[in-house]
C-alpha cells in the first residue's frame, strides 16, 4: 500500500480530494448543461428535497459548510425564486430554507439532466460505486471527527446506480413530481410539513 507523504512534493489524500472535488465540480456544470443551479446549488436545493425545510444552522450541520456560504447561497436562490424562507413552527425565532414550487420544478429537471450523466459515467468506470462510497465514508467520518462536526449517515448505494428507472416509470415520476408541486401550491404550511 502507497503512504501517502506530507511534505510539499509529495502527494496526500486531502490534495487529491481537492483535485477531485474541482474535478466533479467542472463535470456537474458541463453535464448540468444550461441548468439554473449551480452544482452547488443543486446540492443545497437536493438536500432540503431529501430533509425537508431546514435552518441555515441545520443545512451547516449536515454538509460541513460555513453558514455565510450558505445564507449567501440561500439568498441568491430566494431571490431567484428558488427558495424561500419560512417560520420555524418549533422556534418562532428562526427561519427555515424551503424549496418553492419553481425550485421543485428546476430541481426535478436538474435532477433528470444529473441522473442520465451519471447513470452514462457509471457505465465508464471500472470501480464499483460501492467500493468508491466506502472510502469516502471513511474519509468524511475522520474529517468531521476532527472538526468537531456532526456525524453524517454513510451514504448507501442510490436507485440510480442500482437499475435504470423504463420510459413508463420515468414518466410516472414525472407526473408525481407535478403533482407534489401542484398540492404544495395548494396546501396550507401544515399541510406541506
Amino acid at each position: 500500500m502507497q503512504r501517502y507523504r506530507d511534505e510539499l512534493s509529495g502527494s496526500s489524500l486531502l490534495l487529491e480530494a481537492w483535485f477531485l472535488n474541482q474535478v466533479v465540480s467542472r463535470w456537474m456544470t458541463t453535464r448540468l448543461g444550461e441548468c439554473p443551479l449551480s452544482p452547488d446549488e443543486l446540492g443545497l436545493c437536493a438536500a432540503l428535497a431529501l430533509r425537508g425545510d431546514a435552518s441555515t444552522s441545520q443545512i451547516c450541520e449536515l454538509t460541513g459548510t460555513a453558514a455565510s456560504t450558505i445564507a449567501s447561497m440561500g439568498n441568491r436562490l430566494a431571490g431567484r425564486g428558488i427558495l424561500e424562507q419560512v417560520t420555524n413552527p418549533h422556534d418562532r425565532r428562526s427561519r427555515l430554507w424551503r424549496l418553492t414550487r419553481t425550485g421543485l420544478q428546476v430541481l426535478g429537471e436538474a435532477m433528470e439532466r444529473f441522473r442520465e450523466a451519471y447513470l452514462a459515467l457509471l457505465r465508464t468506470t471500472p470501480v464499483q460505486p460501492e467500493q468508491i462510497r466506502d472510502g469516502l465514508n471513511d474519509l468524511e467520518h475522520a474529517l468531521r471527527l476532527d472538526l468537531g462536526l456532526p456525524q453524517r449517515e454513510p451514504q448507501d448505494a442510490c436507485a440510480a446506480e442500482s437499475e435504470e428507472l423504463t420510459a413508463a416509470e420515468r414518466e410516472e415520476l414525472r407526473r408525481f413530481t407535478q403533482w407534489l408541486i401542484h398540492r404544495r401550491g395548494h396546501a396550507s404550511d401544515e399541510d406541506v410539513r
